[in-house]
């Protein structure tokens, strides 16, 4: 019995002390501009991915995204980047920038389809958005965006 409760006691104190290193992590929120050459823009506010569990994990699990948000999958160099919707519920577009300038996108992109999909070109930076939004919001090469 003593020894039952020096564990939980344990668990609790570990617990408290990992708990907020977890949540801060999941909380990396962080407002973005998407902007094109005739000056229109769109602010978004976006989760950050930009260490190896955030990178990996994304939005699976998620069954829904408020509208002008995401997530922003950040990278320290430029190469070409694969992605799958393992265990992601919701249709994304996924738009892939270089330097900060737009270079492509996958749109309409299915939940639970686990297919390696690329633009063929090095990113260094990729914006998963709800699906629909490339077309809404009309993005084209002229696009840039601006981390704030």
């Amino acid at each position: 019995m003593f020894l039952s409760k020096c564990y939980r006691n344990v668990f609790v104190v570990i617990s408290l002390l990992i708990l907020p290193v977890i949540s801060s992590a999941e909380e990396a929120v962080s407002n973005v501009f998407l902007r094109n050459s005739q000056g229109d823009e769109i602010p978004l506010t976006v989760e950050i991915a930009d260490t190896p569990e955030a990178l990996r994990k994304g939005l699976m699990f998620r069954t829904s995204m408020p509208e002008n948000q995401g997530m922003l999958f950040v990278w320290n160099d430029a190469s070409v980047r694969y992605f799958w919707m393992k265990n992601t519920y919701i249709a994304l577009d996924i738009l892939f920038f270089n330097n900060g300038h737009f270079i492509g996108a996958l749109e309409n992109v299915q939940p639970l389809d686990e297919t390696a999909r690329n633009i063929g070109k090095p990113a260094d930076m990729a914006l998963e958005v709800n699906a629909g939004s490339v077309k809404k919001w009309h993005i084209d090469e002229s696009w840039s965006l601006t981390v704030k």
